[in-house]
């Protein structure tokens, strides 16, 4: 907020011309009083490109192309000029024949003013500066790089395609997108866990050592009595199996129609032991099989990316 004792700054409503214009015409603004600019302020920014120019010798012996001709040629460079490179509208105004691509206008010309500059910075190089024909004469829009008519066609083509797409088509690559972040979450998981590791390269424990290890028939000692039934529970804590193995070795066995609890016969007990070695097998190599698909897959990626 302003103070009381701040003064209020005045304002007049003054003319300015500016010599981005030549046509000499006035308009009007509010400035501050006692403020005066010798151009308008914004003048500087009026800045156009230098046209490309060439003499009758310069274009005979180094611009001679056998598909434009020299009108053509000077049209091209006079619309440059005149628009600022300003392609889409150049090529609405190129009206000569026949008709040209945007890519081909542009290859027409930078290739112009890329062979002149080098032509005479060559020519200056083993001599003095024609004052009359200063290489300050092409436009700065100009490049010393050939144009790669081929990778810009290209370019332009692939933009069609995805300008043309169907609704079905860009949300199949936004399904796909999802899907490769779910893949690159997923390795960062598995390489974190493996502790920096390559996954799928790290060694893996043998599925079958690790089942008999958890399920095992206990040895009766001499004078110590054991049920049966116990052998029936599933091994939990640090050196057992995770809820969420049990809760899926629970859904195979009631897949297969299992009981959860069977007659615990030193028999039915030992079956029962041999199947759950086999399922925790099977979801093990599950896992591991998982994650070898996510690392073939995010390989394949990669290559492609390449």
């Amino acid at each position: 907020a302003m103070g009381k004792d701040q003064k209020v700054s005045k304002w007049v409503w003054a003319p300015f011309s500016s010599t981005a214009r030549n046509d000499g015409a006035n308009f009007y603004h509010w400035v501050k009083a006692g403020v005066e600019y010798p151009d308008y302020p914004f003048a500087r920014f009026n800045v156009h490109l230098d046209s490309v120019e060439y003499s009758e010798d310069e274009y005979s012996m180094y611009l001679a192309n056998s598909e434009w001709t020299r009108s053509d040629t000077d049209l091209l460079m006079g619309l440059c000029r005149r628009l600022d490179l300003r392609w889409a509208v150049i090529h609405d105004r190129f009206t000569a024949t026949p008709p040209r691509t945007i890519d081909q206008l542009q290859h027409r010309y930078y290739s112009v003013a890329s062979r002149l500059a080098h032509v005479r910075l060559t020519l200056a190089a083993a001599g003095p500066i024609d004052p009359s024909n200063p290489i300050s004469t092409l436009g700065t829009g100009s490049s010393s790089q050939s144009f790669n008519l081929s990778y810009e066609s290209e370019r332009r083509r692939q933009l069609e395609v995805a300008w043309s797409r169907s609704k079905e088509e860009e949300q199949e690559e936004s399904d796909l997108r999802k899907e490769l972040k779910l893949v690159e979450a997923q390795l960062r998981k598995l390489k974190k866990a493996g502790k920096g590791e390559e996954p799928g390269l790290a060694s893996q424990p043998d599925p079958h050592d690790a089942a008999n290890s958890l399920f095992h028939r206990p040895q009766p000692a001499a004078g110590v009595p054991y049920l049966q039934s116990a052998r029936l529970e599933n091994p939990v804590g640090v050196n057992g199996l995770s809820k969420t193995l049990i809760k899926k070795m629970s859904l195979v066995l009631a897949e297969l129609e299992v009981e959860a609890r069977p007659l615990p016969t030193k028999a039915v007990v030992d079956m029962y032991d041999h199947l759950r070695k086999s399922v925790v097998t099977l979801l093990t190599l599950q896992k591991i099989a998982s994650k070898k698909e996510s690392l073939l897959l995010q390989k394949k990626i990669e290559i492609n990316r390449a």
